[in-house]
């Protein structure tokens, strides 16, 4: 399984029109369901689930279906909850937040909290005990609305996970075991016996303490004194959560699945049946329910006792949608980690198709009269059914690699990060067509006509005349050649979105090259509807009516940015971050421009720091300064050792992106952790090679 953000015047009377047409705005469609499920907590007969990106959602028949409950919560990315009673606390990336009616309405509670990014939480009587990745524990006493550091003794500050025990709160860290008998007014080192110090997850049974870590279960009978492994020789992944119920011991693991344990964990056997993802990160337990919350494939239900599992995502839409092909009725979404979905009523309802895919990480579609063709880090994918079957064409192909793809009649482009490749035989086999190309990473092509347009990392665009025998670069006036994320074509103008460069605009094949608006922003994805052009920005969505000339912002209703784009004759289709599909009647938006050329949007979005890992070679890493500061931007390893310094250096404000060269480092688990003057922002990522 692979892992893998304008605003402008021009009058009373515009801006009337903008807030009457903004009122339908952006709708959700009901999927694809599933996404990232960070926790799952249970309280009464109330099931909430924390996703990354889409915020907190809410079952209350026992999974059948979800809804989305976040009304207050300012940060979408749900990392732990804690629950007191009739209230539920929610530990995310912009600090914690509590609710008193089910999750209804949300109020934060983060006043002395240096530190936002909270891992975990736990509860003891009427203290709330919050641990930070990067600034340690905190502590809300007597329920008030101050927390205060409480680090004195604790010498890891990466808190990733907290348990409570008696009198004694354990905290796990990247580094080892602490506790505390003295309400977190000191800590001392409690690993004896513990030969792998990442400690992730624990679970409380009488008087044993079970701490989950990289490399299997450890066990605990004298309150952290001394530890013992507990799974010899059947686990050798990262135990994420753990879950009991009766004499069933279940424990989620990140690469294995589920293991069940009858015997207080002198021994495992997975239980895995009907999981389809082995990436789990959270168990609960409701009665006879046992939900387990994967990495990308959202909510799996067993009934059971763990025999078998089942998806349990009807309403859950936290997916990220990296791609989007439309073909006549038909609505492709292929997903970061979950798959290829169809929706044949305009996403009122999505289906999987991913059967033949061995990966289901989906970076680019492309659909022609007869097949879609999908290409992911194993590979090139090709189905004649709808996506109902697939079958693997990667003869000829580099594998693993990361492919963009574009149809030009009979032929079939492949760009990749070792060049570009053709197949004339509806992707029987490949060959390499990389004359002229002096960057082997392609980023992404396009097709018009007999001109092939391929995008490129570092090197600008080049074009080939030929079906690909010949390239030439095409880069007079491209500014200093920035990452070329997207291209389109629109008439005789060929667009290019780039990274932090915002939209460039060719009217002569590529010969030379003009700014078009959005001059300071990341462009992920350009889509065409006629005359009209639309951006999909880290800052959200553009549409241009004049070539670029300048730029509406059409973000009314939209939580997040953009990945990819689609258009139909009537609809705009937007795949989000965490958040599935969204679409916009094309009527509405392009009612609402005013025709004459405005100044171009200056959006001041608050910092996010944004971190993905598109492919098995890099990881991306994009922030926007909202002024200038001192940055210093470092990579941690597992156990909190520092592995590189990215950046170190005053940078001026605006968007700002690089990449993670991570060809020699080993697989496993980072932290990026970003100083920007008094504030630090950290954001784990897995790296797989």
């Amino acid at each position: 399984m692979e892992k893998i953000p304008a605003r402008f015047t021009a009058g009373i009377v515009f801006l009337v029109l903008i807030s009457h047409t903004a009122i339908a705005g952006w709708v959700q469609t009901n999927g694809p369901e599933g996404g990232w499920i960070k926790a799952i907590a249970v309280m009464d007969s109330n099931i909430f689930a924390g996703t990354l990106g889409a915020g907190v959602f809410l079952s209350t028949n026992n999974g059948a279906s979800w809804a989305a409950i976040n009304n207050g919560l300012t940060n979408k990315n749900e990392y732990s909850f804690a629950v007191r009673g009739k209230t539920i606390f929610a530990g995310t990336d912009y600090g914690v937040f509590l609710s008193n009616d089910n999750g209804q309405s949300w109020t934060e509670l983060n006043a002395g909290l240096r530190n936002k990014s909270v891992y975990s939480l736990a509860v003891i009587d009427s203290n709330i005990f919050a641990g930070t990745f990067g600034n340690g524990m905190f502590l809300a006493e007597n329920n008030g609305a101050m927390l205060t550091e409480i680090n004195n003794g604790l010498a890891n500050n990466c808190i990733v996970s907290l348990a409570v025990s008696g009198n004694n709160i354990f905290a796990g860290t990247v580094n080892g075991i602490f506790v505390s008998s003295t309400n977190g007014a000191s800590w001392s080192a409690a690993d004896s016996g513990l030969t792998d110090r990442y400690v992730n997850s624990f679970y409380v049974s009488g008087s044993k303490i079970f701490a989950g870590t990289r490399n299997g279960i450890f066990v605990s009978c004298n309150n952290g004194a001394s530890w013992s492994a507990v799974n010899p020789g059947s686990m050798n992944s990262m135990a994420s959560s753990f879950a009991v119920n009766g004499d069933n011991f279940f424990a989620g693991t990140e690469g294995e699945g589920i293991f069940l344990s009858t015997d207080s964990g002198s021994s495992w056997n997975a239980a895995n049946n009907g999981l389809s993802n082995s990436y789990v990160e959270c168990l609960a337990i409701n009665g006879n329910n046992i939900f387990a919350g994967t990495e990308c494939s959202g909510i799996f239900l067993s009934k059971d006792s763990g025999a078998s599992w089942a998806e349990a995502n009807s309403g859950l839409t936290n997916s990220t949608v990296m791609s989007l092909a439309v073909s006549g009725n038909k609505i492709f979404a292929g997903t970061a980690c979950n798959g290829v979905f169809i929706s044949t009523n305009k996403g009122i309802s999505w289906s999987a198709v991913n059967n033949g895919l061995s990966t289901k990480s989906i970076y680019s579609l492309a659909v022609n009269d007869y097949a879609i063709f999908a290409e992911t880090p194993g590979g090139v994918f090709r189905s004649l059914n709808s996506g109902a079957n697939w079958t693997a064409i990667n003869n000829g192909l580099p594998i693993p690699s990361n492919y963009s793809l574009a149809l030009s009649g009979n032929n079939i482009y492949a760009g990749c990060n070792h060049g570009i490749f053709l197949s004339t035989d509806s992707g029987a086999s490949w060959n390499p067509v990389n004359k002229g190309l002096s960057d082997s990473f392609i980023t992404t092509i396009a097709a018009s006509g007999g001109n092939i347009f391929a995008g490129t990392s570092s090197s600008g665009v080049f074009v080939s005349t030929d079906s690909g025998a010949n390239w030439a670069a095409t880069n007079f006036g491209l500014l200093q050649n920035p990452p070329v994320k997207s291209l389109a074509i629109s008439g005789n103008n060929l667009f290019a979105g780039t990274e932090g460069a915002g939209v460039l605009v060719s009217a002569d094949n590529g010969k030379s090259w003009t700014v078009a608006g959005l001059s300071n922003f990341i462009v992920m994805s350009l889509a065409v509807s006629g005359t009209t052009i639309f951006a999909g920005t880290f800052n959200g969505v553009f549409l241009s009516i004049n070539s670029g000339k300048s730029w509406t912002e059409i973000n009314a209703g939209l939580p997040t940015f953009a990945y990819s784009l689609a258009a139909t004759d009537s609809t705009l289709f937007a795949g989000l971050e965490g958040s599935g599909v969204w679409r916009r009647p094309l009527s509405e938006m392009i009612a609402a421009i005013n025709p004459e050329p405005q100044k171009e949007p200056q959006k001041q979005p608050p910092f996010k720091l944004i971190v993905s890992s598109r492919s098995h070679y890099n990881v991306d890493i994009s922030f926007f300064l909202p002024r200038t500061a001192a940055v210093t931007i470092k990579i941690y390893g597992l156990s909190g050792q520092e592995k590189s310094t990215l950046v170190n250096n005053t940078l001026g404000s605006g968007p700002h992106c690089l990449s993670w060269d991570t060809r020699n480092v080993a697989a496993g688990f980072y932290a990026v952790r970003m100083q920007a003057g008094a504030a630090t922002y950290t954001k784990g990522i897995p790296v797989y090679q």
